[in-house]
């Protein structure tokens, strides 16, 4: 039984579209994922409606090792022209929903890192450009 359902939801301003392959959508699914998308909100700016959340739920096949079922999760970001994305697998869906929101906030607070470290090095440039034209 192979079946896909694909829901959009609009959440602040984000966009969060999820689907589901091999298991059913249901509302309870689409509230979690609503209340871990929350925790980026405190990161990304969602001022504007170019914030896209893709999220892509799967149940795939046994595991060879003990022939439980696996679950994936599967999350992109576009926020405004860049692309954040990490998936996850486990015996559990909210434990692949919980492990792949800790990896979406680790990268998301990397780059943030990354961009704050960038306007440091401007910012002492100039200041020494300054000091030096005195």
């Amino acid at each position: 039984m192979s079946y896909e359902s694909i829901i959009r939801l609009t959440f602040y301003t984000m966009n969060i579209n999820i689907k589901a392959t091999n298991l059913e959508h249901t509302d309870a699914i689409d509230s979690y994922v609503k209340k871990k998308a929350e925790a980026f909100s405190k990161l990304i700016d969602l001022s504007s409606n170019q914030t896209f959340i893709y999220v892509e739920l799967e149940k795939t096949r046994p595991n060879q090792q003990n022939g439980e079922d696996l679950y994936r999760a599967e999350v992109t970001i576009d926020h405004t022209g860049e692309v954040i994305y990490a998936d996850a697998a486990a015996p559990d869906l909210y434990a692949a929903i919980d492990i792949v929101k800790d990896e979406i906030l680790r990268k998301i607070k990397k780059e943030h890192g990354k961009k704050n470290d960038l306007m440091r090095r401007g910012m002492r440039k100039i200041k020494k450009l300054l000091r030096l034209n005195r």
